[in-house]
């Protein structure tokens, strides 16, 4: 559904996500928009075993710092760490 959100900003995980289908924004703490993703589209935010401050700045101590927001009818493929 349009306007939904997949991701929210102060959620944990440490799964790689991919667009399959469909459009989704992904916007930080402040409302901004840091990228649109489209099919192919991927992201994954590894939070690390103690909680530190990820590498790739899509989490800060175990949280993540942004909201990824559906703009059409989207399908979000998940891989989790516990998977593989």
């Amino acid at each position: 559904m349009p306007n939904e959100f997949l991701v929210k900003a102060g959620s944990t995980g440490n799964s790689f996500m991919f667009v399959m289908e469909g459009q989704a924004v992904m916007l930080g703490l402040d409302s901004d928009v840091i990228t649109i993703l489209r099919p192919g589209s991927h992201f994954h935010n590894d939070l690390g075993e103690d909680g530190e401050e990820s590498s790739n700045h899509l989490s800060y101590f175990g949280r993540r710092i942004f909201h990824l927001v559906s703009q059409s009818q989207t399908t979000i493929g998940i891989i989790s760490e516990s998977s593989i």
